[in-house]
């Protein structure tokens, strides 16, 4: 599996309230020796959240080309503020950058501070995938 050495999110240390801002969200990602050998490939995909109250607790499902983030809120819930589209990789080299640009509308909290962080997710295309059905209802009938 590869190794997410860093995630370095780049901001503006002040933001007008309820205006258009950019993030910068750069991820360095490291391949081993065998998973270059493989050539294998990546989808790789940065979530970026500003987080309301206590850090919810997320669980990460990748998916190949999709990823599925179930939350669940301690407080507040954390604002989902976007995901980048895939990003496609191939360990063709010991580390790789990547860096996706968002763009966020400051939402100040009551303190006048918003508070993000990145989420990197970089999945092989060996991995396993999983997917929920839809919803089917089933009615009770008299006996």
């Amino acid at each position: 599996m590869p190794y997410i050495k860093s995630v370095v999110i780049s901001s503006p240390t002040a933001a007008i309230h309820n205006t258009d801002f950019n993030i910068d969200v750069t991820a360095i990602i490291e391949f081993s020796a065998l998973e270059r050998q493989l050539g294998l490939s990546y989808k790789t995909t940065i979530a970026l959240y500003e987080v309301d109250d206590t850090m919810d607790v997320y669980s990460v499902q990748p998916n190949w080309q999709r990823v599925f983030l179930q939350r669940a809120a301690r407080g507040d819930k954390d604002d989902f503020l976007g995901f980048s589209p895939a990003i496609d990789m191939k360990a063709d080299r010991a580390e790789d950058k990547i860096t996706h640009k968002f763009n966020v509308r400051a939402q100040m909290e009551s303190d006048w501070t918003m508070e993000i962080r990145a989420l990197v997710v970089c999945v092989p295309e060996t991995s396993a995938a999983m997917q929920w059905s839809s919803q089917k209802s089933i009615r009770s009938v008299a006996t």
